[in-house]
């Protein structure tokens, strides 16, 4: 798995590559993200376009991310249009209920 972060403005994003079903990508995603989360964001982006499934370990990280970030007042965005595999399991596992689907980086603010 790897991370790639970038910060634009008041936006995080944070794009994932490759297989991220092992429980040590599920630590390292957090550990890695949870630093970059500030008071001085406004977004993250969670691009999933590129990455395998996740498992329910690193579903778990997403949400405790999403918690952390609401405490903030940060809005956690999620875009996997172009991998239905992912777009599959985030329906099922509701997330799209509390995090807006998005399809580009454009769709918000400050990115």
């Amino acid at each position: 798995m790897k991370v790639a972060l970038d910060t634009t403005h008041t936006t995080l994003v944070i794009k994932l590559i490759g297989s991220i079903s092992a429980f040590r990508d599920a630590e390292t995603f957090y550990k890695q993200v949870s630093e970059k989360v500030t008071d001085e964001l406004e977004n993250i982006i969670l691009d999933f376009n590129e990455c395998s499934l996740p498992d329910s370990r690193f579903i778990s990280k997403i949400l405790e991310l999403y918690h952390v970030s609401r405490k903030k007042e940060i809005t956690v965005n999620l875009m996997c249009d172009n991998n239905p595999d992912v777009f599959d399991i985030v329906k099922l596992a509701y997330l799209d209920k509390i995090m807006p689907l998005i399809s580009s980086r454009e769709e918000v603010t400050g990115s």
